[in-house]
């Protein structure tokens, strides 16, 4: 699909072709070694040269000496790059770059004046050009947020944008991800036994639900969406795994709203000599 171009996008094509133009690929097929953002912070002023890398989250030029702040998964720390630091090739591609690029950097680190912790920049590498402007989103001195990309509608169709802008929305993934690690944790401490089951289905039941209709075309025959996991891990309960569950993905052909999706994912456990209250005392 072609871009849309605009003037932004323009601009940022031309600076792409330059940065051909110059025999550096703008989209490497590695990273060199580098260590997280967050390492760095805890690390503290030190002459010992380290590596990192980021997305370019604000730039602010002083002639000879440009300030950069990156931002990885782990956080942000300050870049310091002045002309006389840099061969000429990393000064003429630091004149290219643009929010939203990500580079690779090399250096020590010191404090400056105003007390931020910075990376004396000696080395520097192109690792994405960006070609489409990232939104950007201001923190004034006093914690006010301005500009936030926070429409809904706008966040749940660009949800990389989201993520690389909201700290609270890449919060929640991390949550999500570590609350299901628990529970298969707590579970398979306890004796119970995670499976995968069928997705499609020749007959979906385990639920009153309307489900999402294909078809296998090498055997010319209707199947569906699961809307539910339960027929199949009771089938392995009575096959004598006395202790099931499955956390995955259902579909339900029904209304979208605030508390209900399509697609879901769902956590069914069963287990064979107790009761319905013996299952309530698991949570």
């Amino acid at each position: 699909m072609a871009i849309e171009e605009n003037e932004f996008i323009s601009n940022r094509l031309e600076k792409l072709d330059a940065i051909r133009e110059m025999g550096i690929s703008p989209y490497p097929p590695r990273t060199p070694d580098r260590s997280p953002v967050e390492f760095l912070r805890t690390t503290g002023e030190t002459e010992e040269v380290l590596n990192t890398s980021g997305r370019i989250a604000a730039m602010r030029k002083h002639g000879k000496t440009v300030f950069c702040d990156i931002s990885d998964s782990t956080g942000r720390i300050q870049l310091f790059i002045n002309k006389k630091n840099l061969d000429d090739t990393g000064w003429e591609l630091l004149g290219k770059l643009d929010l939203g690029d990500i580079i690779w950097v090399s250096g020590s680190l010191f404090v400056t004046r105003t007390g931020e912790l910075s990376v004396r920049v000696v080395s520097l590498v192109l690792l994405v050009k960006a070609v489409r402007p990232v939104p950007v989103v201001k923190t004034d001195a006093e914690g006010h947020v301005h500009d936030a990309v926070s429409d809904p509608d706008f966040i749940y169709r660009h949800r990389s944008l989201d993520l690389m802008l909201n700290e609270s929305s890449r919060n929640r993934f991390i949550a999500r991800s570590r609350i299901i690690t628990a529970i298969r944790g707590y579970l398979d401490s306890d004796g119970f036994l995670e499976v995968e089951t069928p997705i499609l289905q020749q007959i979906y039941g385990g639920a009153a639900a309307d489900p999402f209709v294909s078809h296998y075309n090498s055997m010319d025959d209707q199947c569906y969406l699961r809307i539910a996991t339960e027929l199949y891990l009771k089938r392995l309960v009575a096959g004598g795994i006395h202790r099931v569950y499955e956390l995955g993905k259902d579909f339900r052909n029904e209304g979208v709203d605030r508390t209900h999706s399509p697609e879901f994912t769902q956590l069914e456990l069963y287990e064979a000599w107790t009761d319905y209250e013996g299952m309530m005392t698991r949570f």
